[in-house]
């Protein structure tokens, strides 16, 4: 699946958690089911491999649907206002974690999961 969003502000979450976000609008309409996914983001002309969240952010009780990319290995700044995001494979489901360094467990196992399923899938290419 791929499709074009518009940047919008974040709350800085995802920066504070080490693992910095793309925010996106949610587009409509975006047939994806709420989860975290592998994917790839066009950026300064290259696809960079990236980690999706599609969903509604139930560890910080926020009910509204929130679509971020957390670009692995990415250290420029990313003043985008439009990109196209591919998505590969769906890692897991949302959840509700107990703890911050719960969430910061998890978010390193959905990279390094993301990690591998586009390593394998450029193998592939």
């Amino acid at each position: 699946m791929r499709f074009l969003a518009s940047v919008i502000t974040g709350h800085g979450i995802g920066r504070q958690l080490g693992y910095p976000t793309l925010n996106f609008a949610v587009p409509t309409p975006l047939d994806l089911g709420e989860g975290v996914f592998s994917c790839r983001v066009l950026l300064a002309g290259d696809w960079q491999d990236a980690v999706l969240f599609f969903g509604r952010r139930a560890t910080f009780a926020d009910a509204e649907l929130s679509l971020e990319v957390h670009v692995l290995d990415w250290a420029e700044n990313m003043q985008i206002t439009q990109t196209e995001i591919e998505i590969f494979s769906k890692i897991r489901e949302p959840q509700k974690f107990s703890s911050r360094d719960e969430l910061i467990a998890a978010i390193a196992q959905d990279c390094q999961q993301a990690r591998n399923t586009l390593a394998h899938r450029a193998d592939n290419l």
